[in-house]
């Protein structure tokens, strides 16, 4: 599997006809898009409450833009953390290596 862009990422709001959370890659000032949240609400009357959807969007994109510090601290914690104890038959730490497989697409 190819390495996911490099971090630093961040989220900009942008007004492109919807409010969309756009989530950027800061690496080497590049600005590569990672990802765009938006609420959409096409079809739904006029007096629905969009604050909600707008909320939701802006914290999907907050928690992709993390991505990559969160994969670092979790190698960084699995790694630190590696003890006899921890290696096997541990739920949490089990869990732990499982998502970072998982973000490195290492396991389906």
């Amino acid at each position: 599997m190819t390495a996911h862009t490099k971090g630093p990422w961040s989220v900009a709001l942008d007004w492109t006809g919807y409010e969309t959370h756009r989530v950027h890659s800061d690496y080497c000032n590049e600005g590569t898009l990672i990802a765009e949240c938006f609420a959409v609400y096409e079809g739904l009357p006029k007096d629905y409450n969009a604050a909600p959807a707008h909320a939701e969007a802006k914290a999907n994109a907050n928690v992709i833009a993390t991505a990559p510090e969160l994969l670092q601290a979790l190698e960084t914690l699995i790694t630190e953390g590696d003890t006899p104890h921890t290696r096997k038959g541990s739920a949490v730490w089990d869990q732990a290596r499982a998502v970072a497989a998982k973000a490195k697409g290492e396991t389906c």
